[in-house]
């Protein structure tokens, strides 16, 4: 007996590969990761300028009188008001440093006057000068000048006025010395 066989191959409309992004499971995902995102940023948005937010209750009132200090008047609830009374500051004019320089230190020493060490001009320059200020004349004043030259370091006063300056670094690279400056002698080294 003759039996016909008929064959069958699966047909596709598309023969090329199919992409992981055409997967239906992918853009579920991808849309609802999105959806997550937009709910979360909403939700932070809501506790910060609503849960959180500042009562509107509290009142900020500045009132100058006529001393020319102002006056700050802050009330919190119908009942209670504070008076806080703030003194203006203000810039002034002043003397210039002898040497501009940048990454150095300054030291508040016990006589009043402030000691300026080493620092930068620029990037490849490291000073080992020291100037002092003298707040009550405005001058600045060039004292001792270090043993390293050094900038990025601390300088630290000690209990008996002298300045301890530590570290920091120079053109070979960092340091590990110290230098002290005693402000009624002038300026030694240790190490």
């Amino acid at each position: 007996m003759h039996t016909n066989q008929v064959y069958s191959e699966p047909v596709t409309e598309n023969n090329g590969p199919h992409k992981w992004w055409h997967r239906r499971w992918v853009k579920i995902t991808g849309i609802s990761v999105i959806v997550l995102i937009v709910f979360a940023v909403i939700l932070a948005l809501v506790l910060i300028f609503v849960v959180f937010a500042p009562k509107k209750s509290e009142t900020i009132i500045t009132v100058t009188t006529s001393s020319s200090v102002p006056v700050t008047l802050t009330t919190t609830s119908p009942q209670t008001t504070a008076m806080t009374t703030t003194q203006q500051s203000e810039w002034s004019v002043t003397g210039n440093m002898n040497t501009a320089r940048l990454l150095h230190t300054a030291s508040i020493l016990p006589n009043g006057k402030v000691l300026i060490t080493g620092g930068t001009p620029n990037a490849y320059i490291y000073l080992n000068s020291a100037e002092l200020y003298d707040p009550s004349t405005g001058i600045w004043a060039s004292t001792g000048s270090m043993t390293n030259a050094r900038d990025s370091h601390t300088a630290s006063v000690l209990s008996n006025g002298n300045v301890l300056v530590t570290g920091g670094a120079d053109d070979s690279g960092v340091l590990n010395s110290a230098e002290l400056y005693d402000h009624l002698v002038h300026y030694s080294y240790c190490q």
